[in-house]
């Protein structure tokens, strides 16, 4: 009786195979192709899929965004300025998110609209921990690393932003300058998440400091320095233009005349050593037959220490700042300059 059963559920069990295979083959190509795919599409899912462990989260103080950092929220600015943070968390850490920085300045509103909106709500002074902290680790870095060339960066985006391609710019910085130093000026890679992103690189043995920038001690004993107590004061506009890229665009001419050195973009892949070219800039544009330069970048700048045309630049910069056109505090500046510089010597 049970073998009856038996054979009875193995002919029902083949007449099913039968009738589903007969049922797939009468099915459209197209539809067949589908299925099959789909199938496809499911198995490389749970053959090639990863399982990563997650970064465990580091506590870190809320950012601004750029619409508070530009009117000034008071119960914001009063909390910036009573703590021991530089004035570049008021001005350069804007809300870093992977979407971009927020801008929502008003370019047609009048100047006394946009002074009360960039007018502080209190003159209380920040603390000087961290001009102490920015002076004391850059000289404590430069002292213990012993640098054959100096190179600064500067990074204005989110912590998560920063990539394989900016780990391939340090990498082939030090692969051309293996006993080289690179500072890397940033308030967003300046805390325990930022050191583990780059850990792989100080492991390696490669010299690499990155610091929150201390506008106030940088700028010291420059044009700069009035132009950015004007700036917090609220006497000008800082335009439509990110801040943040204006301070990067005068944060690197500073450093290299304060300290002499290479300052990159984090773009860049090199090649070959950098050492035998010495106060030069990049150029941007170069006729290919006279090989003369049309316009000159930024991006790109090797100088000594306290050259008198990085002080031009810097002169240029807070005299001229115009923060509602893109390049004019940067590229642009350093080209009309030095075309400045080139019609008065031909002319005499």
């Amino acid at each position: 009786m049970e073998e009856s059963r038996g054979t009875e559920q193995a002919v029902l069990l083949q007449s099913l195979k039968k009738l589903i295979a007969s049922f797939v083959c009468s099915l459209p190509m197209s539809l067949l192709g589908l299925l099959i795919m789909l199938l496809l599409i499911y198995n490389s899912f749970s053959v090639f899929s990863l399982h990563l462990d997650p970064i465990p989260p580091i506590k870190s103080t809320p950012s601004l965004n750029h619409h508070q950092v530009l009117h000034h929220h008071p119960s914001v600015f009063t909390t910036l300025t009573s703590s021991s943070k530089s004035d570049s968390l008021l001005l350069l850490a804007v809300k870093e998110t992977s979407s971009g920085y927020i801008q929502k300045q008003n370019v047609s509103s009048t100047n006394a609209e946009r002074r009360d909106k960039l007018t502080p709500v209190t003159t209380q002074k920040p603390q000087g921990k961290s001009k102490e902290r920015f002076k004391t680790r850059i000289k404590s870095f430069l002292f213990k690393s012993s640098c054959e060339s100096l190179f600064f960066m500067t990074w204005i985006s989110s912590i998560e932003s920063f990539g394989d391609r900016e780990r391939f710019t340090i990498e082939s910085l030090f692969k051309s300058h293996p006993n080289s130093c690179l500072i890397l000026v940033s308030n967003s890679l300046d805390c325990e998440r930022g050191t583990l992103i780059l850990k792989p690189l100080t492991d390696k043995g490669l010299k690499v400091l990155e610091i929150t920038p201390d506008f106030s001690y940088i700028f010291k004993y420059t044009s700069a320095e009035k132009w950015f107590e004007r700036l917090k004061k609220g006497m000008f506009s800082p335009g439509v233009i990110p801040l943040e890229q204006n301070l990067s665009n005068l944060l690197r001419l500073v450093l290299l005349y304060k300290f002499g050195g290479i300052y990159l973009d984090t773009d860049f892949i090199i090649l070959k050593p950098l050492t035998n070219l010495h106060n030069v800039i990049g150029a941007q544009a170069v006729d290919p037959v006279t090989r003369k330069w049309s316009r000159l970048n930024n991006a790109v700048l090797i100088f000594d220490k306290n050259h008198p045309l990085l002080e031009r630049f810097i002169n240029e910069f807070t005299r001229t700042f115009n923060g509602n056109k893109w390049g004019h505090n940067g590229p642009y500046l350093v080209s009309r300059v030095v075309e400045r510089i080139n019609s008065s010597s031909l002319e005499l």
